[in-house]
């Protein structure tokens, strides 16, 4: 098949970016001609940085209340840089937000085909915006709240190589087709997680009970951490049942370390860039709901407490959650505020091998080989 020319167009988060240029390597590993458009201020984004792919750079608005006037000038500057990039393009992948408006305008007024991969059960506005003029929408998580089209396909979020090598064990398997899944669910034994990696021995405290890695991602979550704090100070009896691995974020780190001084069944870190050797040895996640994080730990059959961050736009986080937590594969937490109570009574009513299978059949490792190929199958 003739290798068509594709430009992946994310900026803004880690939660488009980190797919986008999953997608992209996959198209460049699979033989494909792929480059990538990004915002100036993502540069430095690490997997741009290392790319085997030519990567373009603009300044795409974003449309604020203060820079509402401004908003249109930057916008047609935005445009006309895009142009000469969209130009040498057969298609056009867009993976939301507003960093994608002036390259998917080009992409219209140059009527290359357009392709919309949506991350959330919630449709984020820009995409909502070329959803009718794009060939194909891709999805991570069928659409709630709204209507959509039975033509688009929930294929999930394209994974990176890397991380899909590192579910098939150390030295990893360079299939994308086999069920990451499986993988995860195969290194169960009587319910209990077999090592895959060896670095994953220290990864939690010793001792006994379950292991609950608590996730806030990057920059920590205060709520998270404070909920974790209330347990341990007003329910000193259920928190040492279990093996706590705190990830609080940089800025909560010295603060966290000092409050549970003495706790030897948790261990807190700001941040780590190996993160998922905790997923590997734990038995259980808290965390936050965005797309990525559930991704990932559908890929380790991992079992969640999930509490939405309660500001995210159009409540895309719960609408995630209540997705993970119908198939059977998380606890809900739906609140604002940073007691403990709901999150006691969560850990008291978990199957965490029922929630385990539930997560691991979630799990879509492909998606990054099945988006590639209905695109170029369209392509002919």
């Amino acid at each position: 098949m003739m290798s068509h020319p594709i430009l992946v167009v994310a900026g803004g988060t880690g939660g488009h970016l980190s797919p986008g240029t999953a997608l992209a390597e996959h198209i460049k590993n699979a033989g494909g001609d792929v480059s990538f458009l990004s915002l100036e201020k993502n540069s430095s984004y690490p997997d741009l940085l290392r790319a085997s792919y030519p990567v373009f750079y603009y300044n795409a608005p974003s449309l604020t209340f203060r820079r509402a006037v401004l908003f249109p000038f930057q916008l047609i500057i935005a445009f006309l840089k895009s142009v000469p990039v969209v130009r040498r393009q057969a298609a056009v992948v867009l993976m939301g937000g507003f960093p994608c408006l002036p390259a998917g305008l080009a992409a219209l007024a140059m009527r290359r085909p357009l392709y919309l991969c949506e991350q959330n059960a919630v449709m984020g506005r820009a995409n909502r915006l070329f959803a009718r003029m794009a060939k194909r929408v891709f999805l991570t998580f069928p659409l709630s709240g709204r209507k959509h089209s039975p033509a688009w396909p929930v294929l999930g979020n394209p994974l990176r190589q890397s991380f899909l090598q590192r579910l098939a064990g150390k030295g990893g398997s360079k299939s994308e087709g086999k069920s990451a899944g499986t993988t995860a669910r195969a290194a169960k034994k009587g319910g209990k997680k077999k090592v895959i990696a060896s670095d994953t021995a220290s990864a939690f405290p010793s001792g006994r009970g379950n292991k609950i890695l608590v996730a806030g991602g990057s920059q920590g979550a205060l709520q998270i951490n404070r909920m974790i704090q209330g347990l341990c100070e007003n329910q000193p009896a259920q928190f040492r049942k279990y093996r706590w691995v705190l990830q609080s974020g940089l800025r909560h780190e010295e603060e966290m370390r000092a409050i549970f001084t003495g706790h030897k069944n948790i261990k807190v870190i700001g941040f780590d860039p190996d993160i998922h050797r905790f997923y590997e040895a734990a038995d259980l996640m808290i965390c936050r709901s965005g797309a990525g994080v559930l991704t990932e730990a559908f890929s380790f059959a991992l079992p969640m407490i999930l509490i939405p961050y309660p500001y995210a736009t159009d409540s895309h986080q719960k609408e995630n959650a209540l997705y993970a937590k119908m198939a059977g594969a998380a606890r809900v937490i739906d609140t604002r505020e940073t007691g403990e109570g709901p999150l006691k009574e969560a850990l008291q009513t978990l199957d965490l091998k029922s929630m385990s299978r539930a997560s691991g059949a979630l799990a879509k490792p492909d998606a990054a080989a099945r988006i590639y190929d209905s695109i170029q199958s369209d392509l002919g």
